[in-house]
């Protein structure tokens, strides 16, 4: 039906802290990075959430991402497998955590 499935397929968490000395918001960015055989840009963002910490505070953010954000359009979509790369960051060109995630070939080449 060319709709990639929308159960979580990876959960990422991580800690934010405001170790400035003034109230802020801040925008935590997830981006992906596809394997170098699927032919996508070096990165993808896939979540973003707006947390305002007052000084000195932490959260822990979370985002999941679903097949859909793990699949390219070929004529439908199709999971990637292969060693992506998980960025979190302010921006794209603020990345402060990197972390590897593996996918496993699927049993079958389209995701429905």
């Amino acid at each position: 039906n060319g709709r990639a499935p929308a159960t979580p397929t990876c959960e990422v968490s991580f800690r934010i802290t405001n170790s400035g000395p003034r109230d802020g918001d801040e925008v935590a960015q997830l981006y992906l990075g596809f394997p170098a055989s699927a032919l996508e840009p070096p990165q993808l963002l896939r979540r973003f959430s707006r947390s305002f910490l007052r000084s000195g505070e932490s959260t822990v953010v979370q985002f999941q991402l679903h097949g859909a954000d793990l699949s390219i359009w070929e004529g439908g979509w199709k999971l990637v497998a292969g060693d992506f790369t998980l960025l979190v960051g302010a921006s794209s060109r603020d990345i402060r955590l990197r972390a590897p995630l593996l996918v496993a070939s699927p049993v079958s080449s389209n995701v429905a």
